[in-house]
């Protein structure tokens, strides 16, 4: 062997360099831009980032101040496995349903629940764990993490069930309520844990309007049940689709379901509305909910809405809310988490969910039974949307006087002050949904006595809140 040959480099240190009190300023001008350029470029009310998921889908949720819920009925999300139950259009390979169609129905389901940008989702109408996995899938493809998620119990007639997406720990998970002789599904119940605070959610799908009220009534007892077995106190949310309008006490006898002697699931059961005897019909009002009188009462956020945009689905042809969120008196006392004022909403997606002034549902095309799925739409639902903040509510009625016992009415239209007392028991006095174009003081009278002559009711206003101290009640 030879000698090795070694390249031998020298390394010089340069001399050192001698700034110049000019030369410094201006570095450290330079420094000190740069590093308020990196400060602005950070700040704003930016939502944090997805929790990232390690092992069994268990993140650090980051818990924010104020978060959203919500809740979409989406339409038959089937999975690709036939187990018996599945609707015909539904069978694995039948009339177009397939991986090529299931994919794009995900993907349009997921797309709006992260337009949504919501914390906690009930859903409804996924027919197993399986579907609701591959939303799951989908949703994290998107950029959307839901770690935490639950489904009811199916009974053995019922072909979906309720379910919960959330970012946060679910800590306790129940089913109760369906079963029978009606495709009744459970109630999804869960405990949400967002970072020492506890939020309950109830997740519902009601009978359809196919049935008759008491089938509703029935699921609606229950629940009412539940909720007057919970400590005092306890913050929850019931969310889901009802099968009912905010005012469906109006509508029982007309849409011919009237089985229970006029009463129902939601204004009577759940207590969403007030009711006296010979009284004018009032709906429960935050500030009922905020004075503490009504503790199985619930505000259905719909009355947050104007009148003619309160409709999150059609029933032959009519706009419907069948769609809820219902909040109790825990929302809006002074602990814990309340309601954020007027931020309910059924969400569009900026109109991409409506099609000629109707819900853009999952579309089939064809003719009679032979309808095959093309791949397009989303829901024969719009989904709703409100936030709960950290915090005490300020009740914006409190500083109002209140009404002296001798009143005649104790509510009015909605959340006003305004009222109509009907002159006899056999008058039934009620707002006018069905023409709201025509105003607020639109009325609606009807009973046995409505057709008589004589008088029909007598307006009562009340002027408590322009004139604090001095009341005034004018009957004619």
């Amino acid at each position: 062997m030879g000698p090795a040959n070694f390249a031998l480099t020298a390394v010089t240190t340069p001399p050192p360099v001698r700034r110049t009190l000019p030369v410094l300023w201006a570095t450290l001008f330079i420094t000190a831009w740069l590093l308020l350029l990196v400060v602005m470029t950070g700040c704003g009310p930016k939502d944090p980032a997805p929790p990232q998921s390690h092992g069994k889908e268990t993140p650090s949720a980051v818990v924010r101040d104020t978060i959203a819920i919500g809740f979409y009925n989406v339409e038959n999300l089937f999975d690709l496995q036939y187990d018996g139950k599945e609707y015909p259009e539904y069978r694995p390979g039948a009339l177009g349903w397939n991986k090529q169609t299931q994919k794009k129905k995900l993907f349009n389901i997921a797309s709006i629940i992260v337009a949504m940008r919501l914390d906690i989702a009930g859903l409804c109408e996924i027919e197993s764990m399986e579907a609701l996995k591959a939303l799951r899938k989908e949703l994290k493809t998107q950029g959307t993490l839901y770690p935490f998620y639950a489904m009811a119990d199916a009974p053995s007639n019922a072909s979906t069930a309720p379910c919960l997406l959330s970012k946060y720990p679910l800590v306790r998970v129940n089913s109760f309520g369906g079963g029978g002789s009606v495709a009744r599904r459970n109630i999804l119940e869960a405990d949400i844990d967002l970072g020492g605070t506890r939020l309950k959610i109830f997740v519902n799908h009601w009978p359809s309007k196919m049935h008759p009220e008491s089938q509703r009534i029935a699921l609606a007892q229950v629940l009412h049940e539940r909720v007057a077995a919970l400590p005092p106190g306890t913050e929850y949310a019931i969310v889901g689709d009802l099968n009912s309008d905010y005012d469906q006490w109006s509508k029982t006898r007309s849409e011919k379901l009237d089985d229970s002697r006029g009463r129902t699931g939601i204004n009577h059961v759940l207590h969403t509305i007030n009711e006296d005897e010979g009284r004018f019909i009032s709906y429960v009002s935050r500030q009922d909910l905020c004075s503490g009188a009504c503790p199985f009462c619930h505000y259905d956020l719909w009355l947050d809405c104007p009148e003619n945009g309160r409709w999150s689905a059609r029933y032959r042809g009519a706009p419907q809310t069948l769609d809820h969120i219902l909040l109790p008196a825990a929302l809006f006392d002074s602990l814990g988490l309340s309601y954020c004022d007027n931020s309910f909403e059924a969400f569009t997606a900026d109109g991409k969910l409506l099609r000629d002034g109707a819900p853009f549902r999952w579309q089939m095309k064809g003719y009679g039974k032979r309808r095959f799925h093309v791949g397009e739409g989303y829901s024969d639902h719009l989904p709703v949307r409100a936030r709960l903040v950290r915090g005490g509510y300020a009740c914006a009625h409190t500083a109002t006087p209140l009404r002296e016992k001798q009143r005649p009415v104790t509510g009015g239209f909605e959340g006003s002050f305004d009222g109509w007392l009907g002159c006899n028991n056999g008058i039934v006095l009620s707002r006018d949904t069905a023409a709201a174009f025509m105003g607020r003081s639109s009325l609606r009278i009807y009973g046995p006595a409505a057709a008589k002559n004589g008088c029909a009711a007598r307006a009562v206003l009340e002027r408590c809140a322009l004139n604090a101290g001095r009341k005034q009640t004018i009957g004619f």
